[in-house]
């Protein structure tokens, strides 16, 4: 739906993706947005974001890396071949 690039997960960077997500949803469209337990999903500002757009929040488990095995393994193959 939506993505940033940047060099740094901060909030900045996963609040603008998080926004451009929510505005390109329909009316009526109420999305699970799912992330693993980085500080910025935790901070206040992901959260508002969330509950304002009327979707629903998921994290992964503590120490769990299932819960994110396609993502994760995306991410390792893009950094290995963009920034390795």
């Amino acid at each position: 739906i939506s993505y940033s690039v940047g060099t740094s997960p901060n909030l900045q960077l996963t609040n603008s993706s998080l926004r451009a997500a929510i505005a390109s949803l329909s009316d009526g469209q109420t999305p699970l947005v799912h992330s693993d337990q980085g500080f910025q999903y935790q901070h206040l500002s992901w959260r508002s974001l969330i509950i304002n757009s009327g979707a629903t929040q998921s994290m992964s488990r503590k120490a769990n890396c299932f819960d994110n095995a396609v993502i994760e393994n995306f991410f390792g193959h893009l950094k290995e071949e963009v920034f390795h």
